[in-house]
């Protein structure tokens, strides 16, 4: 039971760099299961992992994360880790707000809906003159910002989607939670940081669909900023598009400009799923379309 690895998209490698010894890195996703640092068990966590060989160590401070509550761990216990990296919400802010999580804790509530971390994987984004961080989506409708050399700095914790089920909506999947996807990582017009995230909403009247977040520092802290959504939070399309699990990102250059393109899943023998290409530096809808049959390979050309 300590923690199950699915995540679609795998654990990011990430080279060594010389003079340190390791040979590369992986930042592995782990799903459900127990959390309890003191037994050794890293569910709903990012673990990083050094090679050569594959031996883990949280790198976390034995006298902070003594008697370990595995309900509600620490902010001591969980910042103080260099290798391990534990979602939870910033200081001061109200409980999940997701319905069946009323009087829960963070976990509890993550046991109850049937969320995993290792749902999602994380990028790595190398800030000019400033740290290297980690963008994670997650399950729990937000997206985690993390110092990338120690892994229980914190950043930023910033929610991009309304929890299934809110304000009394039908919810027809509240386990799928809202994010299973790996980010892109480009630029903005102004040539800041920019990670694409893949969004939906297994229901009814909340938003879903892309959302482009920007890595500012304010001061010396990293943060994430809402860039752009597609289609536009608020408007009648984005509170019926991506009702169900999105195809993987991908990045595409044409005629020198950046596009992300990703396929909205439609439902079989109602509708067709839509490709959406969108321009990534602010989010404008270049094209959306979709075919009726499954493509198939005709004289080398695929039509």
């Amino acid at each position: 039971c300590g923690g199950g690895v699915w995540a679609p998209t795998g654990p990011l490698f990430v080279p060594g760099t010389a003079g340190t010894g390791d040979d590369f890195e992986l930042v592995i996703p782990t799903g459900n299961g127990a959390l309890d640092l003191s037994a050794g068990l890293y569910a709903h966590t990012l673990m990083r992992v050094r090679g050569p060989g594959l031996s883990f160590d949280p790198g976390c401070d034995a006298a902070l994360c003594a008697g370990f509550d595995v309900r509600a761990p620490s902010e001591a216990c969980l910042s103080s880790c260099e290798d391990l990296f534990v979602p939870r919400l910033l200081p001061g802010a109200p409980p999940l707000g997701a319905p069946g999580c009323d009087g829960l804790s963070f976990f509890e509530c993550y046991a109850a809906l049937d969320w995993d971390l290792g749902a999602d994987s994380p990028v790595r984004i190398e800030l000019a003159g400033g740290p290297a961080v980690l963008v994670l989506p997650a399950k729990d409708g937000a997206v985690y910002l993390l110092d990338a050399d120690h892994m229980g700095t914190l950043y930023d914790r910033h929610e991009v989607i309304t929890p299934c089920g809110a304000g009394g909506a039908r919810c027809d999947a509240n386990w799928a939670g809202s994010m299973v996807t790996r980010p892109v990582v480009t630029t903005d017009a102004d040539g800041a940081p920019l990670a694409i995230v893949a969004t939906f909403m297994p229901g009814e009247r909340w938003d879903a669909g892309l959302v482009g977040l920007r890595v500012v520092t304010a001061g010396a802290t990293p943060r994430l900023e809402r860039a752009w959504e597609e289609p536009a939070f608020g408007t009648p399309e984005a509170a019926t598009a991506f009702r169900r699990h999105p195809g993987g990102l991908a990045l595409v250059t044409i005629d020198g400009v950046v596009h992300a393109l990703v396929v909205e899943q439609g439902v079989r023998d109602v509708e067709p799923g839509h490709l959406h290409v969108v321009r990534a530096c602010d989010g404008d809808l270049r094209a959306r379309a979709h075919r009726g049959r499954v493509p198939r390979l005709r004289g080398g050309q695929l039509r």
